[in-house]
This record gives structure tokens, sequence and C-alpha cells, in this order.
């Protein structure tokens, strides 16, 4: 006898495996147990009318396969950041240039870390197994970076162990305080359909365009492969983060269109932060090429945006 899923009655196709194990999977808004930091209910989010397991991360990863993906592409940066340091490549680069990207790349590092705590917000409140799956699998995409770059900021800086320059640069360092403020901000919201509003689309939708341009054009013109090739393997994680985002903002606004004025005023409010913290970072790093990463990541926004 065929398998058969009654919430696919009616549809043409069988489940995939990613909707075999992920759809379905959440408890529902009626739950038994109440608490002063609230439970799963329906007036969580303001966006309204939405059938929540409807949404389909258009990734398609389930943990399984994101752990087969994953274990491929540490294997891969893990070498390239161990070559780059244990032969002499990182001692070769312009020291001033050392200097500010270890700042840079150390001080995102905690940004990332915000990120993820704002996702586990998202995957603890949400109302949708699909949204809490990619809400998770981003939270641990989010760890790697955020760990992979204190790494590397340890070999630009040749720090010691007795040393945390990252965690000055993130709590310091002029151009990385407006970042800091966004990522705060974030993390005060207690809407789990604002929070994917305010970070994804708004920060992060600006944020990791700039530093793949950054990374991949001006490392690699000042022959930095380190710093290139984390910022690859970021962008391939990242690049998933802002399309389940995408597919989620579309499904709300197809199933309510009222929905889009909510998603615009919440823009509305969190995008000046997020601007303020691109064009920081843009001057407080006068990089070769950062001004034009800025411009690209607005640039890339902007559609993001008439897509919606």
């Amino acid at each position: 006898m065929p398998k058969t899923f009654a919430w696919f009655e009616g549809r043409k196709r069988p489940p995939s495996e990613y909707e075999e194990l992920t759809v379905g999977l959440h408890f529902g808004e009626e739950a038994l147990v109440h608490t002063r930091v609230g439970t799963w209910t329906l007036d969580n989010t303001r966006l309204a009318n939405v059938p929540w397991e409807d949404f389909r991360d258009p990734a398609q990863l389930h943990y399984r396969s994101w752990v087969a993906l994953q274990a491929g592409a540490e294997r891969e940066l893990g070498a390239t950041l161990d070559l780059a340091a244990s032969a002499g490549f990182v001692d070769d680069l312009d020291p001033g240039w050392r200097s500010e990207m270890a700042a840079l790349v150390g001080g995102l590092a905690f940004a990332e870390w915000g990120v993820a705590m704002a996702m586990q917000y998202v995957e603890r409140f949400c109302l949708s197994s699909g949204v809490g799956q990619a809400a998770q699998l981003q939270v641990c995409d989010e760890l790697r970076h955020a760990q992979r770059a204190l790494e590397w900021a340890d070999a630009l800086t040749g720090a010691t162990t007795d040393e945390d320059p990252a965690r000055a640069a993130w709590m310091e360092h002029p151009a990385l305080q407006p970042l800091r403020k966004a990522v705060e901000l974030a993390l005060t919201i207690t809407d789990w359909g604002e929070v994917v509003v305010a970070v994804n689309l708004c920060l992060e939708g600006l944020l990791q365009p700039f530093q793949r341009e950054l990374y991949h054009n001006t490392a690699r013109a000042q022959r930095d492969m380190g710093s290139a090739m984390l910022g690859r393997h970021c962008w391939i994680d990242e690049e998933r983060h802002l399309a389940w985002t995408d597919a989620f903002l579309r499904l709300a606004v197809e199933a309510e269109p009222a929905n889009r004025a909510v998603i615009a005023e919440w823009h509305e409010t969190h995008a000046p932060a997020a601007h303020a913290a691109l064009d920081a970072l843009a001057a407080g790093f006068p990089f070769d090429g950062a001004a034009e990463a800025a411009a690209v990541a607005r640039t890339e926004l902007t559609k993001r945006l008439e897509g919606i």
C-alpha cells in the first residue's frame, strides 16, 4: 500500500523527504503549559491569517542533509585557514591590513552570535515547523561563522589565549558600535515575525552582501586567502538564510495582503539602524572597495524588497 499523508491530499505529487521530516512537527497554538515568557499563540505575531505550515524552505534542508552539507564545508574551510596560518601566508600580509581586518572579522563574530540568539527566539515562538527548522539551522550556521571568524581574527593578530582583541573591538571600536546597537535592539523584540524582518531582512540583508563583497574582492586584492575563503563559505550559508526569509515574507503577504503594511512598518522601524551600521562599517574600515561593497549591499536589498 503506498504511503498517504492527510496534509497532502489533493496534491499531484508525493511529499519530499524534507516535507516528510519537517511539516507538521509543530504542536499547534493551543499549548497545555503557559509561562511568564509566553508560549505558542496566534497573537505572538502581528502577521495574521497565514497558514504557517505551508511554509517551505527553498533549500529543502533538514538536519541530516544539513550535517552532510556542512561537514564538507568545514573540512574545506578548516584546511584553508590552517594552511594560511601554518604556512606563513598571514605573516606576509600588510600589517595595517592585518590589524584592521582582525578588528572587523573579530568584531563581526559577535554580531553573528547576536543573530544566532535572535533566531533562537524565532525558533522558540514561531507557529511553523518549517520556519522553526530554518531558523534553527541558521542558528547553527551563525555559530559556525562566529567561531571560524574568531579563529581567523586570532590568526591575523597573533593573539595569545590571555588576550581578547575581538571582544575589545566589538565593545569599543567606533565603527562597530552602530552594529552592536542594532543587534542589541533586535534582541529586545518580542514579536517573532518582527525579529525575522529586523534581523534577516534589514540587518543581514545589508551586512552579508557587504561582507561578501569586501571579503571576496578586497581580501583577494590583498592576497589574503584566509579572509577570502571565510567570506565565500559564510556567504553560501547566508544566501540560504536570505532565501528562506524572502519565502517567509512572500507567504505572509500572499496569504493576507494586509500583512504587507505590517512588514513595511517593521522595515521602516528597523532599517535606519541597519543602514547606520553599514555606513559606520564602510567609513570606519576604509579599505579599498568598502564604499563599493556598501553600495552593492544597498542595491541588492532594494531588489529583494521589490520582489516581496
